[in-house]
């Protein structure tokens, strides 16, 4: 009998695809969600989704997809008016980019989405 190769995916996201439902409206999911989703119900593939949010989260996983949060520090008011004046260039991403380099390293994809 033939082993089964299994291929580990991680997406990335700027934001949790799997929001919690709020009282009478849309939070969020759309076609990243969707998509996830049709890739976990193929056979031999693992899926993970490195995420940004500004709660401190642990990983977790739900319904057999890795959730792995990247934390990433909320701006202040004053922060927000600089960028919004200032341009978007001068966004620092290193909290977002090591958080997700460290997602990368626990999950150890074949492919990066």
């Amino acid at each position: 009998m033939a082993s089964l190769n299994i291929m580990r995916v991680l997406f990335l996201s700027s934001s949790n695809p799997f929001p919690v439902q709020g009282i009478g409206g849309y939070c969020g999911g759309g076609w990243i969600s969707s998509l996830i989703k049709l890739v976990d119900n193929v056979d031999g593939i693992d899926v993970g989704v490195a995420y940004a949010t500004d709660v401190h989260e642990h990983e977790r996983n739900v319904d057999g997809i890795e959730l792995l949060p990247v934390f990433v520090k909320p701006l202040s008011g004053w922060q927000k008016i600089k960028l919004y004046y200032g341009g978007y260039r001068h966004i620092n991403n290193d909290d977002y980019t090591n958080g997700a380099l460290m997602a990368i390293e626990s999950f150890k994809p074949d492919v990066i989405h």
